[in-house]
């Protein structure tokens, strides 16, 4: 990977292209063909009584990618004054960099686009189904957008709750919230919502839910018949400056078995096994803050990249 003498920390720009009048919801970095990790990490002090989940909708994150990156911190009185940590460092899920990637395992969702010759993307927290009704993985591709949708309650969800009506029309009690987009050969949507307390969560029948204003973003800029590619990565990896980054989220569907020959193998076959270091490595499977974490052995790291990752 080269030399590591004068290594310095890369810090990717949020876009600043775009036109200054879009309020662009999303994170959004220009990337290129090498680019495998995202973002940096930034501090945030409590103020008041505020409660995370009312950093993470402030902040556009998911509850828990916020919880888990701040384990110690009482989620609902973390204390006026506490500083914790926004994860605003992501690795790229390992899939084709266009269209819409949805990683059900960090509960997150990354949109490939390309402006003025330039190539980035835009990442948003979604919330995904709930137990036993599992977001499905696949290949699919954008067959329906629909504004001010209509909600058919389907019937597994009426037995469930018989009171509610069989549609309900547009508006502030329509779950779906404004803007939809369905999956082809799919009851499934990409859809808002009208409790966004909900992102970052296992929440749905099966649907995926973002804020109202990153819905409202994506399904102008998402393309009818885009490709939506959806994966389930507990465990993602990446390199930024000679540093070899690993993201380990937990593994709600408890494939895990056998994460660590996984994790060496995935490494191995992307050329980062010789600069990782396998105390840093366990650690970071063991710890699964959800955090991209610099394995790097330690006499390879600066301390700037040693912080960022949160180290």
């Amino acid at each position: 990977m080269g030399s590591r003498l004068k290594i310095k920390l890369m810090v990717v720009t949020v876009v600043a292209l775009l036109p200054c009048s879009l309020a662009w919801a999303g994170d959004v970095f220009e990337i290129n063909s090498s680019t495998t990790v995202v973002g940096n990490m930034k501090p945030y002090t409590i103020s008041g009584d505020e409660a995370l989940h009312e950093v993470a909708v402030a902040h556009g994150l998911g509850y828990g990618e916020l919880t888990e990156a701040n384990a110690s911190v009482d989620p609902w009185v973390p204390g006026e004054g506490t500083v914790i940590r926004l994860p605003k460092l992501w690795v790229l899920p390992d899939a084709p960099r266009s269209g819409i990637v949805v990683n059900l395992a960090e509960m997150r969702l990354y949109h490939y686009f390309t402006k003025d010759g330039k190539k980035f993307v835009a990442t948003y927290p979604v919330g995904v189904g709930r137990e036993a009704f599992d977001t499905p993985t696949g290949r699919y591709r954008i067959s329906q957008k629909t504004e001010d949708p209509s909600w058919i309650v389907p019937e597994s969800i009426r037995q469930d709750n018989p009171d509610l009506p069989r549609v309900v029309p547009p508006g502030p009690d329509n779950p779906l919230g404004k803007y939809a987009m369905r999956l082809s050969g799919t009851d499934y949507l990409l859809h808002g919502t009208n409790h966004p307390f909900g992102i970052g969560r296992r929440v749905s029948h099966g649907c995926i839910r973002m804020y109202p204003a990153d819905i409202e973003e994506l399904f102008g800029a998402a393309k009818l018949g885009e490709t939506v590619r959806v994966v389930y990565q507990p465990v993602k990896a990446g390199e930024r400056d000679g540093e070899v980054y690993v993201e380990v989220h937990r593994d709600y569907l408890g494939e895990g078995d056998a994460l660590w020959s996984d994790t060496i193998q995935m490494l191995a076959g992307r050329g980062f096994l010789d600069d990782t270091d396998s105390g840093l490595l366990h650690f970071a499977l063991e710890a699964r803050t959800g955090v991209p974490f610099v394995v790097t052995p330690e006499d390879a790291k600066t301390p700037e990249v040693a912080q960022a990752a949160g180290r």
